[in-house]
């Protein structure tokens, strides 16, 4: 089984207490934080670094301080199936570590990225001090699997457009509300789409009124719009 990825640049410091104090560790106590934090390390990856394979041993969880992190795999065809792009505040790879088994996907650096590594042996200290953390990671995990379920539900009878639109309300619920920020590229490798099929929709929409496109963002304008699609797909 292939081992975790070497960081390209790793910088030698721990995180503050502060900066663990997010996600499921948002309510930690201060003095359990103050304890790990040495133990834990700040990395930083330039943007397509390899942050684990799939199928590698993990040796803790992330928090991502700076940037983005691409959740994927790749077929045996081939092509890159993208599961979702994760923002600073989130934490990631607590999979491997509850169940002992390999890495469930692949995670690479998407711009510049700035994580903080907590280790195995931090992690089950954690999770043996404060077992209400292990219930706030359980409800992460739910809300990720809930995700999932809502967008295999209609994979398979909803047409790209209902698809793609679905996955751009998706992916502003979790950053602002209205701002996808993704290429035409990244969102087709999320739907098994093409960047031409994309930008074909995408266009379409700002005629309408509906989203205004930028440079590797989308700014939702008529939200309602988008659900209507959906619904009727």
């Amino acid at each position: 089984m292939p081992a975790e990825a070497s960081p390209a640049v790793p910088a030698a410091v721990s995180a503050t207490p502060a900066q663990l104090a997010q996600g499921w560790l948002r309510d930690a106590p201060s003095e359990l934080l103050a304890e790990i934090a040495p133990a834990t390390r700040v990395i930083t990856y330039p943007d397509g670094e390899c942050i684990h394979p799939h199928g590698g041993q993990a040796q803790g969880m992330f928090l991502i301080v700076r940037g983005r992190v691409r959740i994927s795999r790749t077929t045996d065809a081939g092509s890159e199936l993208v599961y979702g792009v994760l923002r600073p505040g989130e934490w990631f790879g607590e999979i491997a570590l509850i169940d002992g088994r390999g890495r469930t996907h692949s995670a690479h650096a998407q711009g510049p990225t700035t994580l903080v590594l907590l280790g195995s042996a931090a992690f089950a200290r954690v999770v043996a001090a404060y077992p209400a953390g292990m219930w706030a990671l359980m409800q992460q995990l739910c809300e990720r699997i809930r995700l999932i379920f809502d967008e295999f539900e209609h994979a398979s009878e909803m047409p790209a457009d209902a698809r793609l639109a679905q996955r751009l309300l998706q992916l502003a619920r979790a950053s602002d509300g209205r701002t996808v920020t993704a290429s035409n590229e990244e969102l087709g490798r999320m739907l098994a789409r093409s960047r031409q099929t994309i930008s074909k929709y995408l266009q379409a929409w700002q005629r309408a009124g509906w989203v205004r496109c930028h440079y590797r963002a989308v700014e939702i304008v008529d939200a309602t719009a988008l659900r209507g699609l959906v619904g009727g797909g």
